[in-house]
């Protein structure tokens, strides 16, 4: 009966103690020896012991920027024009807080978020009566339909 309850108390860290040996790694490491031109053992740059399975980058290619558009003075006075009516309607700027509007070559587009469907409208509606604009896009995100 001793000997059943010695083996009963020793088994958990009979067994803890095995678990910890299978997870070891029984690998080896050893210096890689790397030959160079004429047989001359070349020592290693590194004490790491990872081959490399991509070579080195020995080349650095930076891309070019794309061209950037060139703002014209029309669409900077369509942008102060759309700044004016903001700052003029208060309501409509507190509708528009999340808003990102943005001109190119008379148009205007709109991204981000808007509270409500009626602030959408409101926002687009005071976008297509800007003088000098084209053509509203929007692109404007409802929160709370």
């Amino acid at each position: 009966m001793r000997f059943i309850k010695l083996v009963l108390a020793l088994s958990p860290f009979a067994l803890a103690l095995g678990c910890v040996e299978s997870h070891r790694d029984r690998v080896v490491y050893s210096p890689a020896r790397v030959y160079g031109p004429a047989g001359v053992a070349v020592s290693p740059t590194s004490d790491r012991q990872v081959a490399r399975v991509y070579p080195e980058a020995t080349t650095v290619i930076i891309p070019t920027p794309a061209p950037s558009a060139t703002v014209s003075s029309a669409d900077v006075e369509t942008a102060n024009i759309v700044r004016r009516i903001f700052e003029a309607d208060r309501g409509l700027a507190q509708a528009a807080r999340n808003a990102r509007i943005s001109v190119l070559n008379g148009q205007i587009t709109m991204t981000c978020s808007v509270a409500t469907r009626r602030d959408r409208v409101a926002v687009r509606n005071a976008m297509r009566s800007t003088p000098g604009v084209s053509r509203v896009e929007d692109l404007l995100r409802v929160e709370h339909p």
